[in-house]
């Protein structure tokens, strides 16, 4: 993300504040619609609910290249995470049994850290193979879901 955040003319000082920002976006977000799911019991509406946002928003960030845009794209995305986390993770908890919940939890986690590797690694063999690994056009198709 801060590769292609440059390639369109963000300063070091702007990927911090979009970044930072939309971190916040998460933080306040995750207690109220943690707190909300458990009020009306319905864990999936919000867990599909904050999907949906993330791969609306994240796949904008690739084809609107413009600093308004990314900045909007980016707390969308963030939103997502701040509405499916707590649902998730209670949906998680409520549909293991006590002695399991370390191994569901942690297989959770393990499954989302594998993601969060093997991405990358595919988009640094995607850039690194494309004819020209600068362009803007190989970048917006590694936000395409």
């Amino acid at each position: 993300m801060p590769v292609y955040l440059t390639s369109i003319g963000f300063s070091a000082l702007w990927i911090g504040v979009l970044e930072g920002f939309a971190e916040a976006i998460v933080g306040l977000t995750k207690g109220y619609f943690g707190k909300l799911s458990d009020t009306t019991g319905k864990r999936i509406v919000f867990i599909r609910g904050g999907y949906f946002f993330k791969c609306r928003f994240q796949t904008g960030v690739g084809l609107f290249p413009n600093r308004i845009w990314i900045f909007t794209a980016r707390t969308g995305d963030r939103l997502g995470k701040g509405i499916r986390t707590s649902a998730r993770d209670a949906l998680l908890a409520d549909e293991s049994l006590a002695k399991d919940r370390g191994k569901v939890f942690g297989f959770h986690r393990a499954m989302d850290t594998v993601g969060a590797a093997i991405g990358p690694l595919f988009a640094i063999t995607f850039l690194t193979y494309s004819p020209d690994n600068t362009a803007r056009f190989f970048y917006t198709h590694l936000f395409l879901p």
